[in-house]
């Protein structure tokens, strides 16, 4: 419809690939040379400092705030254009979606405790002190120490949690972050479902478009807390997305069809 698309592509393969939807090239040489390489931790800090660093260059370029969504994603409806201007929301320079679990607890604001903030959906606002947390986020990408979990989602959670703290108390969804230089946001569980509220915990992950559902769905699903995505597996994400009616298969949609057929 009236989507402003932008793919950052990590290889000259992905950019010929997505010919069809403006693409930038992200960077210079190959990453992981079109393998999968999520277990190859220096290979996928390499993607997530060129990610970070792309998304400080574009949050420069845009003309207004954009959404960022990692590949393993899928909008189900364009994200409305008041969400990011809602009274909870609204004083958020970057608006983040969580790993939390409890449905319930996110409505009550008790997520922001505990819950792992996930980088693979975000609202960034073009505001100065976005701006500057980019640039602090890609800047701790670069100096990261060598652990094999200090990725750019766990860099990310450093960075937030320093100094963090709810603003406005109660069912606030804003909260002063990274030593009270930037205000993050926590997007609704309802609206942009990890895998395990989607898949797991939504009574119609199932159902589309195959029946009738009264409950609402959310806007994206990321397939988060979903496994076993190497050659040797099943396609974990890919698999779990065609079982719900979502991506549209290069054979077809076989896995959904057949995963109908046995459900019946």
């Amino acid at each position: 419809g009236e989507w402003r698309l932008l793919v950052g592509a990590l290889d000259d393969d992905l950019l010929a690939a997505v010919s069809g939807a403006p693409a930038v090239r992200i960077g210079g040489g190959e990453v992981g040379g079109g393998a999968y390489f999520r277990k190859d931790y220096e290979v996928f800090k390499k993607m997530g400092a060129r990610k970070v660093g792309f998304l400080a260059a574009l949050a420069d370029a845009a003309p207004a705030g954009i959404w960022v969504c990692d590949a393993d994603m899928v909008w189900l409806r364009p994200p409305p254009a008041e969400l990011v201007h809602r009274a909870a929301l609204a004083g958020g320079d970057v608006l983040l979606s969580t790993d939390c679990l409890d449905l319930r607890g996110d409505e009550r604001g008790e997520c922001g405790a505990t819950a792992n903030f996930n980088t693979g959906v975000l609202f960034v606002r073009k505001t100065a002190r976005a701006r500057r947390f980019l640039g602090a986020w890609a800047a701790k990408m670069e100096a990261a120490r060598p652990e094999p979990w200090l990725d750019d989602q766990a860099v990310f959670n450093e960075l937030v949690r320093d100094g963090f703290a709810q603003s406005g108390g109660g069912a606030s969804r804003l909260y002063s972050a990274a030593g009270d230089t930037v205000t993050v946001g926590l997007l609704p569980l309802a609206l942009v479902a990890n895998g395990h509220t989607f898949f797991v915990q939504h009574r119609c992950a199932f159902c589309q478009p195959h029946c009738e559902c009264d409950d609402p769905l959310p806007l994206a699903v990321h397939t988060t807390y979903q496994y076993g995505d190497a050659a040797e597996f099943a396609y974990g994400k890919r698999a779990r997305l065609q079982q719900a009616g979502l991506w549209r298969a290069d054979d077809g949609g076989g896995a959904a069809e057949r995963f109908l057929a046995v459900r019946e």
